[in-house]
């Protein structure tokens, strides 16, 4: 109940909890101004309330569409994110997201379907703005859940990305608009840190090393110019998830798995409710036109 009633004023709660009392007690003689307060009270939550569910299909490239390049059948996915957000004021917003991956699998022995760990989020719009400059500053501190199936394998297994104690991820976005608010230049930068459970003994006994990646950063610059209010174009580098060790090591930008890598794509807002990022990317080393990743972002706000 405490959950419903944030936002409401003191007066609402009272004339909610009252009205509710009252059309218990005399519920043969419904009263109008009843409902209508919990209409009003109703209608005041549902503003606030936001949910979306968006896709994210990698895997395909300009040599394979079916993502199967290399002949095993397990390259292509769609990764889920259903998401229930709540705003907090006008500028913070509280979500809950539990994602999961679906495979297009033509290989049996491979798992078809998994939820991956689950997180809140705390996400603030506008944290420093400015109209004259043309600047503007986001962000948002995240928390990951361990309880998946790989985060359990990984404290089982002494894996070096042990994250038993759950994971914080802590995200800037600053950017800077040109041309009238027509091509903008974002960062983004993203810090996330793991919270081990094993110790440097307990992992070696159970078969990993005594070291442990303990955090990555990943930065992103991103140039997007807005052709109409429903569609732009972009081009941004990352950087890859650089992976720090807790022997001193940093993983190399051009690390064959998690490295830097160029895109370019497009943002469609398709009416009210879905957004739609087709996009190409190369990286970490440009392997030539023909072998060019394909992929393909959509939202849709159902809430």
């Amino acid at each position: 109940m405490r959950k419903i009633l944030v936002g409401l004023s003191v007066f609402q709660i009272f004339g909610l909890l009252c009205g509710t009392v009252y059309a218990e007690s005399s519920a043969q003689y419904p009263s109008a101004g009843t409902s209508s307060t919990l209409s009003r009270a109703w209608e005041r939550i549902r503003r606030d309330i936001s949910g979306s569910h968006t896709i994210w299909l990698i895997g395909p490239n300009t040599q394979a569409l079916s993502g199967n390049k290399d002949g095993s059948g397990t390259n292509l996915t769609i990764i889920h994110y259903p998401s229930i957000g709540y705003r907090l004021g006008s500028k913070w917003k509280v979500s809950v997201t539990q994602p999961f991956n679906q495979v297009i699998d033509e290989n049996p022995k491979s798992s078809q379907f998994g939820f991956t760990e689950p997180y809140i989020n705390f996400s603030n719009s506008r944290i420093l703005h400015s109209d004259i400059y043309g600047a503007h500053l986001s962000g948002a501190i995240r928390y990951y859940f361990p309880v998946a199936k790989s985060s359990y394998s990984a404290v089982n297994t002494g894996s070096p990305r042990d994250a038993g104690h759950g994971s914080v991820r802590i995200a800037l976005m600053p950017s800077k608009s040109f041309l009238d608010g027509s091509l903008k230049l974002a960062f983004t930068g993203l810090f996330l840190y793991r919270f081990n459970k094993n110790s440097p003994a307990q992992r070696l006994a159970k078969g990993g090393p005594d070291y442990r990646e303990d955090f990555y950063f990943l930065v992103t610059p991103n140039l997007a110019y807005e052709i109409n209010s429903d569609l732009e174009v972009y081009a941004e580098y990352a950087t890859g998830y650089i992976r720090h060790t807790t022997n001193g090591k940093f993983s190399k930008l051009n690390d064959p798995d998690y490295g830097q890598w160029i895109s370019v794509g497009t943002n469609h807002q398709i009416g009210k409710r879905l957004s739609l990022n087709p996009y190409l990317s190369v990286g970490p080393v440009f392997r030539g036109i023909k072998n060019t990743d394909i992929g393909l972002l959509g939202t849709y706000a159902f809430l």
